[in-house]
């Protein structure tokens, strides 16, 4: 009981800090990012709450390799799918998605671990997803890929290297920092963290790599995410893109938010079965 109300002491308090810094943005923004200022941000202050306290304790799950790794579950019928979590997160962010998935047909899921906590950089984890993705490629012919915040970095970053890219059908975004999040200040743990600050070089070589025109690609935005500052930041344009944004959901809510999950199901679906 203990653990639990520590739990939620430290939901409600980080939600407090991440929703007050969100409506001193959105308070500067025109035009107005919410259509009903308060409810809106009550609503996704409720959300934040809720997903960072089902995040929490279901965080210790993602350190169970054999949970996430991709296994066969039934006929290969359509592609392998390469979920990335974020900044701070792990597999654990995907334990709703997983089983929607594989009740949707998609009966390989992947969903590989990296460590933002150390000296990593975001380029070191993206030679050791390629690495990862590559192995996986061995087994399957073709797959989608999905990433959640820094995740959603990850995945364009994959997209670069041509074995990737032409084996990838489909792959979504969900609250990307495409282009910085001035609450990358408070990163103080880690390397890669610092490196989502608006500033950082990372964003024009991330602009810089190419984009494959064959690969569709979807951006999911919430008008209410409280980690990406300003909320400009979470849109990414271009020939491939399509950008489709949610009701006022905090940040981490996108990962529980039955909607956004058959949106991207839905997504993967139009790109049709594995050849």
């Amino acid at each position: 009981m203990g653990l639990l109300l520590a739990i939620a002491v430290f939901a409600g308090g980080v939600s407090v800090l991440s929703h007050t810094i969100y409506a001193y943005e959105a308070g500067n923004t025109h035009p107005p990012l919410l259509k009903r200022p308060l409810l809106d941000l009550a609503r996704a202050f409720v959300s934040g709450v809720a997903a960072l306290f089902l995040a929490c304790l279901a965080y210790p799950t993602g350190f169970v390799s054999t949970l996430w790794r991709s296994r066969q579950t039934g006929p290969a019928t359509k592609p392998a799918v390469v979920l990335i979590h974020g900044l701070y997160h792990n597999p654990s962010a995907w334990i709703l998605f997983k089983p929607a998935l594989i009740r949707s047909g998609y009966t390989r899921v992947h969903a590989p671990a990296y460590n933002t906590f150390g000296k990593k950089t975001f380029e070191d984890i993206a030679t050791d997803l390629t690495r990862q993705i590559h192995a996986l490629l061995d087994t399957t012919p073709r797959i989608v890929l999905a990433g959640h915040s820094m995740g959603g970095l990850l995945v364009r970053r994959l997209l670069a290297d041509a074995r990737i890219a032409g084996a990838t059908t489909a792959a979504v975004t969900l609250g990307a920092p495409h282009h910085g999040s001035k609450m990358a200040a408070l990163a103080l743990l880690g390397t890669a963290g610092k490196s989502l600050l608006p500033d950082s070089p990372l964003f024009p070589a991330l602009a810089a790599l190419p984009d494959p025109h064959d690969v569709r690609k979807l951006n999911v935005v919430s008008p209410a995410d409280d980690m990406v500052f300003p909320n400009a930041s979470c849109s990414m344009a271009g020939q491939s893109w399509s950008e489709v944004r949610t009701p006022p959901l905090s940040h981490i809510a996108l990962l529980y938010h039955p909607p956004t999950i058959r949106r991207m199901i839905g997504f993967f679906d139009e790109r049709g079965p594995t050849p």
